[in-house]
């Protein structure tokens, strides 16, 4: 298996991204959760691109420094991730796009990088057709460009995925997104995985083999679905 890394241009310069897999295959952008381009996000990029795609992930944190990773409980990580604002993420999802060429591409993310999704497909609906959100954080808040509301501007494939029991994700937030994708002109999925918790589908002792395993079909399904057949390879 093909791995690389590239320096991609951004307003806020430049940004190291991984590229793991073949490049004539569909290219699936990874945007990460809140500890950061970690071994463990690298092993399921590797996973993506042994199922057929090119797996690109940016590195969302370079906006305060390079390679900047956390582990546990790091208090640091709180203060980065909340400096990290969904405009900035979305420039630099755009500028990824941009050294993709005019391919269209897929996304997914865990966590923050969830709710990424969301923001980036509204942003680019006509590069981004086919996207997965797994277990997002703060799709809706109480300001007037709330995340979810992005989902009205999705005309692709989007799959999201909640925990039953996610502590940081209460159900509110799962009914205000099913509202809004019902008004959606894309084909929206939303699935809640019975006593899964936050952080169900990545690596860690929350990991729930069960909904991770549903998570990943769905996702594989639309991206077969949507992706393959716009970029003209098989299924």
């Amino acid at each position: 298996m093909t791995e690389r890394t590239m320096s991609v241009a951004t307003p806020d310069g430049a940004m190291t991204t991984h590229l793991i897999g073949d490049e004539a295959d569909p290219p699936v952008v990874v945007l990460m959760a809140a500890p950061g381009v970690t071994d463990g996000l690298l092993g399921v990029a590797r996973e993506i691109a042994g199922n057929g795609y090119l797996a690109v992930v940016p590195d969302l944190y370079h906006h305060f420094g390079e390679g900047i990773v956390f582990e546990g409980s790091d208090p640091k990580m709180r203060e980065t991730m909340a400096k990290l604002s969904d405009a900035m993420v979305v420039e630099d999802v755009g500028a990824v796009l941009e050294a993709l060429g005019d391919r269209p591409a897929g996304v997914v993310g865990f966590c923050m990088g969830g709710r990424f999704v969301v923001r980036a497909m509204a942003a680019f609906p006509d590069r981004l057709i086919a996207g997965s959100a797994l277990h997002p954080t703060r799709l809706r808040q109480d300001v007037d460009d709330s995340p979810h509301l992005g989902i009205e501007r999705i005309t692709g494939r989007l799959y999201i995925g909640f925990g039953e029991v996610d502590g940081v994700v209460p159900p509110d937030q799962w009914e205000a997104v099913r509202e809004v994708a019902q008004r959606s002109p894309g084909e929206i999925r939303i699935d809640v995985h019975p006593g899964a918790d936050h952080g169900f589908a990545l690596p860690g002792p929350r990991f729930h083999p069960e909904a991770a395993a549903a998570s990943w079909a769905a996702t594989y399904e639309l991206w077969g679905d949507a992706l393959r057949q716009a970029s003209g390879t098989p299924a």
